[in-house]
């Protein structure tokens, strides 16, 4: 019927020409066999990563008191509070601003572990507690130095007190209560 397979060229086709259409076809095939596999790679990632746990940091609004999720290298990872050896302006800026205080901390103060273990509603806090020294400029404590995990028991844990925007636009502190 005159028909060519696929894998077939005219006749008359010239050599130069049948070998840049090899090449093309072959280059062709194993460009897409590369981005194929990249966006595999990228969608493993992505579906992997998602269930991986996270670093993050909590202020109570009422206490002051700053906890950290600090996660493990295993996949897991531990709550933490944050001990008051280091705790500065700096550190209590950048938990302030990271909790939305764009003027960040009207203080930085220390809680004794022990009378906050004393309250009822407390009972679940964490017992470890880490220091923490940030230079003030970063945009989450995961950015500080975070090392020296101890037992909080009788130790005093980081709180900070953060400014706020009143009803008038002026600056107020968030009070404890």
């Amino acid at each position: 019927n005159g028909s060519l397979m696929p894998n077939q060229e005219a006749p008359n086709v010239p050599l130069r020409k049948r070998v840049q259409r090899f090449c093309f076809t072959n280059t062709f095939t194993a460009l897409s066999l590369f981005v194929f596999s990249y966006l595999l790679i990228i969608f493993a990632l992505l579906v992997t990563t998602e269930n991986i746990p996270k670093f993050q940091s909590s202020l109570n609004e009422t206490t002051g008191l700053i906890k950290i999720f600090l996660p493990g290298s295993s996949g897991g990872g531990e709550d933490l509070l944050v001990c008051q050896e280091l705790w500065d302006m700096a550190a209590a800026n950048v938990v302030c601003k990271k909790h939305g205080s764009p003027l960040g901390a009207g203080s930085a103060y220390a809680l004794s572990h022990k009378s906050l273990m004393a309250n009822s509603d407390n009972k679940d806090l964490p017992r470890s507690c880490v220091s923490i020294r940030c230079q003030g400029f970063e945009t989450s404590l995961a950015e500080c130095e975070i090392y020296n995990k101890v037992k909080a028991d009788d130790r005093m844990v980081a709180a900070a007190t953060c400014y706020r925007i009143g009803p008038e636009g002026q600056c107020e502190q968030i009070l404890k209560s």
